[in-house]
């Protein structure tokens, strides 16, 4: 009780700030191999065609992606 007085409150809860979102989690990838472990910018390794631009490392790149990648737009279809 008098922790409550020292502080002002008149036993009503304190406003909560909501948390903020981390926008940097899908904007940044290390790289997988061991060697190298660079930080490296999400975009950057798409248009560098899956690769890190420090060691050559080849990222996975899933069947769909890998079409898009290999074969002129427009030349095929499922």
């Amino acid at each position: 009780m008098a922790l409550q007085g020292r502080r002002g409150n008149s036993g009503a809860e304190p406003a909560r700030v909501p948390a903020r979102k981390v926008q940097t989690q899908l904007q940044f990838r290390k790289c997988e191999n061991s060697t190298c472990g660079q930080t490296l910018f999400v975009k950057e390794i798409e248009k560098n065609l899956h690769c890190c631009k420090h060691c050559g490392h080849h990222f996975r790149v899933g069947s769909r992606r890998r079409v898009e990648i290999t074969l002129d737009p427009g030349t095929w279809r499922d």
